[in-house]
């Protein structure tokens, strides 16, 4: 069975997170070991996995609630860590991390099934 990820970009206007953009990220295991340790070696995340942020937008909120029964190793990367994770993918840098550069105030919140 395969792990698949759902992930939310969100920025942050006038002190409020809103969700900005559901960026198709694909199953990439060596990803996902950067980005919580999930499928590889947990000593090669750029952190581990936070959980959900408590002041999530509505919409994710609602998302990570249809999922709560089969999802797992929750989490988000700061703009500073996506900076990072962009850094040790080099030359393979997915198209959606191009959002960094867009927004000051921006986030990635995520988590995994099966």
């Amino acid at each position: 069975m395969g792990c698949d990820i759902h992930a939310f970009f969100e920025v942050k206007i006038k002190g409020e997170w809103y969700c900005y953009d559901q960026p198709d990220i694909g199953r990439d295991y060596a990803l996902f070991e950067l980005m919580a340790g999930v499928r590889g070696d947990p000593y090669k995340a750029i952190t581990p996995p936070k959980g959900l942020p408590k002041d999530m937008s509505v919409v994710v909120k609602m998302e990570a609630m249809r999922w709560v029964e089969d999802s797992h190793s929750a989490s988000w990367l700061s703009r500073a860590e996506l900076k990072e994770l962009q850094k040790r993918l080099q030359e393979t840098v997915p198209e959606w991390l191009y959002f960094l550069y867009d927004h000051k105030d921006i986030r990635l919140v995520f988590w995994f099934d099966s």
